[in-house]
């Protein structure tokens, strides 16, 4: 027999696979947005006629608008909702992401480069959604477990992507895979 005061555990709330997608995008769109051109940079370099001085300024652009988006999206996620804020910075990443692919100049990379970062910015929002799905502990943290043990696996493998994806369509196709991934994540 049941003691008394104890109640039945609720069940363990499971994670819809639309939302594993959304999670693992948002959580991955960041580090392959970086390293998938990294292989590109001297054909991006002699493209735009610049210095490569110049061309790794895209990376630190990217970098510092990302640790200070992230903070941005986080507090707004909390104020606003995570919906509408994902959908902020995935509209910035998108609009990054194209004038990167259709940058005339280096600045103009720069540019795209740095709205990136804003959208890039999104990645507190899968532990965020976590914390707002699960109650249970143990279960948020197997969640985020899981989407950390991937994220060496992209880090790993988009430059080796990017190098294949450069080589046999150009550094700029990077950029508009990246404005489709984006713009799927968005939707």
């Amino acid at each position: 027999p049941d003691s008394p005061g104890l109640q039945d555990a609720p069940a363990p709330r499971r994670l819809r696979w639309y939302l594993w997608l959304l999670l693992l995008s948002v959580d991955m769109i960041g580090p392959f947005s970086t390293d998938a051109y990294l292989p590109n940079i001297p054909k991006m370099r002699d493209d735009l006629g610049c210095s490569l001085a110049l061309a790794t300024l895209t990376l630190q652009a990217n970098w510092v608008v990302n640790a200070l988006a992230s903070s941005a999206v986080g507090a707004l996620s909390d104020r606003l909702g995570r919906r509408p804020v994902l959908l902020g910075a995935m509209l910035c990443y998108v609009a990054g992401s194209v004038l990167c692919a259709l940058a005339p100049s280096i600045w103009v990379l720069v540019g795209g480069r740095v709205l990136q970062g804003v959208g890039q910015g999104s990645c507190v929002l899968p532990s965020a959604i976590a914390r707002d799905l699960f109650d249970d502990v143990g279960e948020r943290l197997r969640v985020m477990a899981f989407l950390g043990s991937l994220r060496p696996i992209v880090i790993i493998a988009a430059p080796s992507v990017g190098g294949v994806l450069g080589a046999a369509a150009g550094w700029r196709a990077i950029f508009r895979v990246l404005s489709a991934w984006g713009l799927l994540t968005g939707l």
